[in-house]
């Protein structure tokens, strides 16, 4: 298996692969801190996030991951593959080369993997829909840049991880008429509040309608199995007894504790329109503010079809770092998700 693997991927001498097991997860993790330290300057990762998404429903890491060791049986490089929402047709990779291991041929070796992988799940899917291999880095990062272009992926979207600083007060929340804010309540809302945000999501760019129980389960295991859960940071806007939105935080950024995170901010399209993203925003930095917090952060797609972009520079936030997202088309087709709205 490993002669094979070592052929496929064309491997410089004294370099070995096999999948990732969740033993290497420390070793990962050191590996991803010091490469977001040589492209951004910080330490971007921990090990318990990096265990939670190695155990997402539907990741065999068995096959959908690869760890590339050095002689000394250091961890040099590593890759993975997230295809879990189905049909698949735009399977994520995500690879990244140790910066002691860079220019020896590393970065092909990962993507030779991510091409034969994704490949496995192009013959799975419907044969008349479109189908890409997807992989995104920080911008800015020009070796990624280029490796990315050398193998035949396109720059395609930009997302933004954005800021606010709690310099001072922050303004109360102006809610529409008729809305009134909640603190979620663990466990019993869970199930209306994933109902609630996967509608709001579907005019998210790139939204894939999928089966209740499949997206159910991921949310759950995403944001209520996470360590920075905390349901007195989730907040649901109520219309009577309907969810309008939702602001879903978790009480740290795992760059920066000193900051709150904003993971999903959504509002139902018939309450759009009148002010009430904003609102929920604003609920929910003073609620950060009261606990000490110094900022929020979250990630958002920079051409949003719903104009989040706008909504969050309203609310006091600013581009702090951008995202560049790639893709390589291996099969045109119809589209299946979502790319503009209605």
């Amino acid at each position: 298996m490993l002669t094979e693997t070592k052929t496929l991927l064309n491997l410089p001498p004294g370099y070995s692969a096999r999948p990732a097991t969740l033993e290497d997860v420390p070793a990962i993790t050191r590996l991803l801190n010091r490469t977001s330290q040589a492209m951004i300057g910080v330490e971007d990762y921990n090990e318990n996030e990096l265990r939670k998404e190695l155990q997402a429903p539907g990741l065999d890491l068995q096959a959908d991951s690869l760890a590339i060791l050095s002689a000394d049986g250091d961890l040099a490089a590593y890759v993975d593959m997230f295809a879990l929402v189905k049909p698949q047709v735009y399977p994520m990779t995500f690879g990244r080369v140790h910066p002691d291991h860079m220019d020896r041929g590393l970065g092909s070796a990962v993507l030779a993997w991510s091409q034969a992988r994704a490949e496995q799940h192009l013959a799975e899917a419907p044969e008349h829909l479109r189908f890409a291999i997807r992989a995104f880095t920080y911008g800015g990062w020009q070796p990624a840049a280029d490796l990315l272009a050398g193998n035949g992926y396109s720059l395609f979207r930009h997302a933004f991880k954005m800021r606010r600083d709690f310099n001072g007060d922050i303004e109360a929340p102006d809610w529409p008429e008729g809305v009134r804010i909640e603190t979620y309540r663990h466990p019993d809302g869970a199930e209306a509040v994933y109902r609630a945000l996967d509608e709001a999501f579907q005019d998210h760019f790139g939204h894939i309608h999928e089966p209740f129980e499949a997206g159910y389960e991921r949310f759950t295991h995403f944001l209520i199995g996470d360590e920075a859960f905390d349901p007195d940071l989730w907040f649901l806007a109520k219309d009577g007894d309907e969810i309008a939105g939702v602001a879903l935080c978790r009480k740290w950024d795992d760059e920066d504790r000193t900051a709150a995170y904003v993971a999903d901010l959504g509002v139902r399209r018939q309450w759009r329109k009148r002010g009430l993203g904003r609102a929920l925003l604003l609920h929910a930095f003073r609620a950060m503010q009261a606990r000490g917090l110094k900022a929020a952060t979250l990630h958002v797609d920079a051409g949003s079809l719903t104009g989040a972009v706008r909504l969050y520079e309203n609310a006091g936030m600013h581009v702090h770092r951008r995202i560049d997202r790639y893709e390589k088309l291996l099969r045109d087709g119809e589209e299946i998700s979502t790319t503009a709205l209605d």
